[in-house]
């Protein structure tokens, strides 16, 4: 009996992790995650995302296609979900379009940012990383790479002072590896 019910448990529970909505990761047949740029020069100068998010940034209307795209409702609880770039733009990710565009839970939000501001400063400050590198690790598996960079003491925040610099500096450029 404890074996019949322990199967049961089992089953039922892989049955509904199946059914959860997105989390970690994108739908790979609807975000594969577009590439907009792979010019560091570009990504790296100051304000490039704001701009970018300014001038072309998702509307409302196209968030309320991606929750559509994913089953979702357009109004979800407070704190479940955000419309988030799967490929960020600052690292040369498509400001809109459904293909860039996922409904990311926000308990991994966080996670995820760390793993884009660190991908951000490896690229254009460090120079350890090449953004065609960047990019491409972080749409197989932003979460290995942020398993990567918590191992290597290498997990940055986002800083406010760093990003005036850069909003200061529309000059900045960086070299590729």
């Amino acid at each position: 009996m404890r074996k019949i019910l322990t199967i049961v448990l089992v089953l039922l529970s892989a049955s509904i992790a199946e059914a959860e909505p997105p989390g970690k990761y994108p739908d790979p047949a609807l975000t594969p995650g577009v590439v907009l740029t792979t010019d560091a020069t570009v990504t790296c100068q100051g304000g490039y995302a704001i701009d970018l998010r300014k001038r072309e940034g998702p509307t409302q209307k196209e968030k309320c296609a991606v929750f559509a795209a994913y089953g979702l409702p357009c109004k979800n609880k407070r704190g479940e979900f955000q419309v988030d770039h799967f490929l960020p733009m600052k690292l040369g990710g498509s400001p809109n379009g459904l293909k860039n565009l996922w409904p990311q839970r926000w308990s991994w939000w966080k996670k995820k940012d760390l793993t884009e501001f660190s991908a951000i400063h490896a690229v254009c400050v460090e120079h350890s990383m090449t953004l065609p590198d960047a990019q491409a690790a972080l749409m197989e598996d932003w979460y290995a790479l942020y398993l990567k960079f918590k191992k290597e003491s290498r997990l940055r925040d986002y800083d406010v002072n760093e990003r005036k610099k850069h909003q200061r500096s529309s000059t900045h450029k960086v070299e590729t590896k």
